[in-house]
Parts: structure tokens; sequence; C-alpha cells
């Protein structure tokens, strides 16, 4: 998929310059999906011109095609085409107009243009508004309401991205205005958008409120404003990108064996690496900058020289993984090193039983399979990540050197959990 996007990426750029060098401008489109209308602009106005590029919503993509080629007729021929005027020959029986673009709207929708500007949006641009049957725009109060989407006004509410009302009512815990991050979003098939802190919300939790709430509260959730329906965004930390993908069960077969790596570690931003690490000092010194904490309760820890280690705390062993990051995330996308690492078989069985964990917690062997445990889901038990850390590194340092076979007794200092969110 990743050849595929990267070639057809390739041919739209050549695209992009042999039209320019031969019409003087190239006209992107983009067909509707089953949310967001289509749109389509123009790249070159501006470089050939000295005009505003020009861009338009929610018609047929060859209508819209058309009166931009209409528009670049008439700048060709030297027309300067203004806001706060009405214009008539673009759509037959009907006047439009044009409003200037806020450049906090151009990565959302002029990603090509941003390309073929020397990778910058250091260009102006105006958005061709069309009325309803009724002649009346969208910024009038007769506006056909059922169109009021089709055409998102880009001269405003660059603070409210998304193609709903602001006052639409949406679903959320009250976990979200207690501090925690938003990390999944859920856009239903029957428009339902739900913005959750955790991977299983409690119902007991949950709270209705308006979608201007959640964009006031995580201004970032503006960024995913364009997920289709059926479709869902996570991501690992209020600090990490979003992804998205067509809403299959977060946690289930599909979903893991295509390495969604986000739904099997845990939210590192949150994790007092100082208690958690103390108990592996024997074995970790000096590797403390921790890339990944599984929901097994392992660790990816980076050296000074970016080599990454991995810190299996069920047998007490810490392994090179990969040479660099780059690697690393090459690795993540091969199904038998994500099957050994993160345990992804059994962390499917553990989600089948519906055995979740709570945000301090991690999966935790009963048993060590450093003494013999095994990896089954009756040896696994939901523990205080400060205890799974601090238990099983103190079991694993008596046990390094030791023959196998060799009979010992192991003393374990019992460890109080500790406070380990950080607020």
């Amino acid at each position: 998929m990743d050849d595929q996007h990267t070639q057809h990426d390739n041919e739209a750029k050549q695209a992009i310059l042999a039209n320019i060098e031969k019409f003087g401008c190239h006209l992107s489109l983009l067909e509707p999906d089953n949310y967001l209308p289509g749109f389509v602009y123009s790249i070159g106005l501006y470089k050939n011109y000295g005009h505003p590029e020009i861009i338009c919503f929610g018609l047929k993509t060859d209508v819209m095609a058309s009166i931009i080629n209409h528009a670049c007729d008439l700048i060709k021929n030297g027309e300067i085409i203004t806001t706060n005027k009405l214009y008539s020959g673009f759509l037959e029986g009907y006047h439009i107009q044009f409003i200037k673009v806020d450049k906090e709207f151009y990565p959302n929708y002029l990603g090509y243009a941003g390309w073929f500007y020397d990778m910058s949006f250091d260009f102006p641009v105006l958005e061709l508004i069309w009325p309803d049957k009724q002649n009346n725009f969208p910024w009038d109060d007769n506006f056909n309401h059922d169109w009021k989407f089709k055409q998102p006004l880009l001269d405003r509410n660059t603070d409210f991205k998304f193609y709903e009302q602001k006052n639409l009512g949406v679903y959320t815990t009250k976990q979200a205005f207690e501090g925690d991050p938003i990390l999944y979003v859920y856009h239903n098939e029957d428009g339902d958008w739900q913005f959750h802190t955790s991977l299983e919300p409690n119902l007991a939790d949950s709270k209705l409120v308006c979608l201007e709430e959640i964009t006031k509260l995580d201004p970032s959730v503006n960024e995913i404003y364009h997920l289709q329906y059926g479709w869902r965004a996570w991501r690992s930390s209020r600090y990490d990108e979003w992804q998205y993908g067509e809403d299959d069960i977060i946690g289930d077969t599909e979903s893991i064996r295509n390495n969604e790596i986000s739904d099997l570690i845990k939210d590192i931003k949150k994790i007092d690496f100082q208690d958690i690490t103390s108990a592996w000092n024997w074995l970790i010194a000096g590797y403390k900058n921790v890339l990944m904490v599984t929901k097994f309760g392992d660790m990816f820890i980076v050296d000074a020289n970016d080599e990454i280690s991995w810190l299996d705390t069920g047998i007490g062993t810490f392994t090179k993984v990969a040479s660099s990051p780059i690697q690393f995330e090459e690795f993540l996308r091969d199904p038998e090193k994500t099957a050994t690492w993160f345990l992804t078989d059994l962390y499917l069985e553990l989600q089948e039983q519906q055995i979740f964990l709570q945000e301090n917690e991690v999966y935790s062997f009963q048993k060590l399979p450093v003494i013999g445990g095994q990896y089954t889901i009756d040896n696994v038990k939901p523990t205080d990540i400060s205890v799974h850390f601090a238990i099983n590194g103190q079991i694993c340092e008596q046990l390094k050197n030791i023959p196998n076979g060799t009979k010992v007794h192991i003393k374990v200092e019992e460890p109080k959990k500790k406070p380990w969110w950080k607020f």
C-alpha cells in the first residue's frame, strides 16, 4: 500500500508540473466520500499570473472543474477576481461570490499546492461560493439547510473545523473533563461522534456534551474533522499524531494483525519511570530513555547510540532488537516480531474474555515464565504497574546467572502501590 501511495503521489506531482507548463495552471480534484463533499482547487495561478489560487466545494467535480477553468480563463486575460462582489457567467442562472481563505485551513485542503510552492503555504487563495436555488448564500438566514455543510466557509471558524453544528450532541466521559487526554474517536455509521480517553470507557462515566465543548477542551481533535462515517481515530498520547481508518473494534484480531501498536502499549507520558525502573537498575542502568511500555509490562529502551533494546520482565532479559528507530519502525510491521514482543495472541484472548486493564495496570504473570510460568490466560492478572515492575525485578535479579534446575529460595520485599499518574 505504501508503494502504491508513493507511485500515485509521484504521478500526481508530475501531472501538476506538466499541466502548469502547458496550460498555466493545474486543477486538483478530490472526490466526495461518505461524509465530506468533493472539492477542486487550482495550482499555478499565483506563480504565473500573481493571482490567488481558487478552491470550490460541494458540486459535481466536473462542474467545479468547469467553473474554475472559467475563472482561470478570465485571469489569463487580465481580470482580477475580488471578494464582496457578485459574479455571473460561472453558473447558469446564478451569481457566485468569492471569499478569502484563512491560511489556517491550507494544510487541510491544499496539500499539493503547498508542495508546488516550495513546501510552504505562502500564497493567497480565494474560495468560490455558490448559492442555493433561491439565490441565498450560506451566510444568509434562509439558505437551504440541507446544503449548509456542502461547502465549508474557509474564512471563519478556524477553531471549529467539523462539518456539523457547534451544538451537536456528542458522547464522551467525565475523565475528558478531569484532565485525561482524548485518545480514541469514533464517527459512527449513524453520524454520532464519540470522544474517549480510554479503550474501554465505563458507561457510568458517560456524558453528552456539545461538539464545540470538545474542540475547546482539546483543539487537536480538529485535526480529524474529516473522519468518514464508520471510521475511527486513535493515538497513544496527547503528544502523538492521530492515526485513523475504518472502525474495526480496537483490539480485535484484524486490528492487531495490522500492527496497530497503539492498542498494545501504555501511555508513557503518565508513567513515573524512576519508580518502575528502580528494581531493574541491575540490568538496565544507563538505559533510561524509554520508548514504549507494553500492556504486559515489558519495555523498549533507547540507548545513547539510538539502538533499541527490549526488557522482557517475565524472564529478566534485556535484548537488542533494532539498531535504529527507523529499523524498529520497520520491525513493528512484522507480525511475527510483534507477536513475540507484544504477546498479541494472549492479548486477544484477554480481550475476548473481557479482562481489561485500568489506567494504572498492566497484565502480569502470576508465575513468571523465568520460573516455569505459562503464557496462558489463567496465569495472567491485571496488576498495578509499580507492583509489577518491583516484584518482577526482584525475582529476576535473584535468579540471574543461576543454572536451570537449581533449587532456590526467593525473597521479595512487598512493594507499596505508588501514585504513578502525573497530573
